[in-house]
């Protein structure tokens, strides 16, 4: 339709005559046609494949967070003394990531392994699920980090950590003296 008006349209102001022109061959055969045929073609299909590529890439994420939540959950489960948060962090580094993976991948996947970790009053939810959301919070923060971020946000956590036992136990302090 929009061709049909434009060619009208063109003729018009060219000054050309409409009547020695043909709507089949002026308009139809040289612009929707081809346009018609791209479509259908070249740009459907490449839509369908990518659809079909974006439907697996998702599969294979989701199975890939389902792993990295199982691998720590059983980690946390084999320790004898359940792991703080640094530890499982450093262990989530260094094991369950891949190194090969890019920075960019790992964030995400990370991200996306802390949405399936099920909410605190889920009844899903198990003894380990709060340990291992802070320890991949902090190992998703670790990815961007250089040593010298990662060190100042230790002796915050070690002051802060310092002070949170100094609080709690003022009595045994004053004891020990």
């Amino acid at each position: 339709m929009f061709c049909i008006f434009g060619f009208v349209l063109g003729s018009i102001l060219l000054g050309a005559p409409l009547e020695g022109a043909s709507i089949l061959y002026d308009v139809i055969l040289p612009w929707l046609l081809p346009s018609i045929l791209v479509f259908v073609l070249l740009v459907l299909p490449l839509n369908i494949y990518a659809y079909s590529h974006h439907k697996q890439v998702l599969a294979l994420h989701e199975r890939i967070t389902q792993s990295n939540y199982k691998e720590i959950y059983d980690h946390c489960e084999k320790e004898k003394k359940t792991p703080n948060k640094k530890a499982l962090s450093l262990y989530i580094e260094s094991q369950v990531l891949v190194p090969e993976y890019s920075k960019r991948f790992s964030s995400m996947i990370l991200g996306k392994t802390l949405k399936i970790i099920p909410k605190k009053d889920s009844p899903e939810s198990l003894k380990h699920d709060e340990l291992i959301q802070k320890a991949l919070e902090r190992a998703k923060e670790n990815i961007y980090m250089n040593k010298n971020q990662r060190e100042k946000r230790d002796e915050r956590e070690a002051k802060k950590e310092a002070k949170n036992a100094s609080k709690t136990n003022p009595l045994w302090e004053g004891l020990g003296t």
